[in-house]
């Protein structure tokens, strides 16, 4: 505001200035955890009904015991239960869709 009426910043708010990267990351890395965690709250209500139910879907990363996979019709990314081959096209068998924890978790569904 100083500088659009054409004065200078008083010396507090200059000398509060280094501070501004580490509180803009701060306030980053909070604004992305709130979004991804209504994003899983929408995921599990969505499929809150569907426990069991066998899902097309599209690997996208595996680690040694769990995957990552998408489904191909709804907007759903979610852990899956085993290690897959990322691009593979699988069914998988949703066995976990609770909104209390916003958790959504399926398996291969051919186990």
């Amino acid at each position: 505001l100083a500088l659009a009426a054409g004065e200078q910043p008083s010396a507090e708010l200059r000398a509060a200035l280094p501070e501004l990267p580490a509180l803009m990351a701060t306030s980053d890395r909070r604004t992305h955890e709130v979004e991804r965690a209504v994003i899983d709250l929408v995921e599990a209500t969505v499929l809150a009904g569907r426990v069991g139910e066998v899902f097309d879907a599209v690997v996208l990363d595996a680690e040694e015991k769990r995957s990552t996979v998408v489904l191909s019709e709804l907007a759903v990314q979610a852990r899956c239960d085993g290690r897959l081959t990322p691009g593979e096209q699988v069914e998988v068998r949703l066995t976990t869709a609770d909104p209390a924890t916003r958790t959504v978790r399926f398996a291969p569904a051919a186990d």
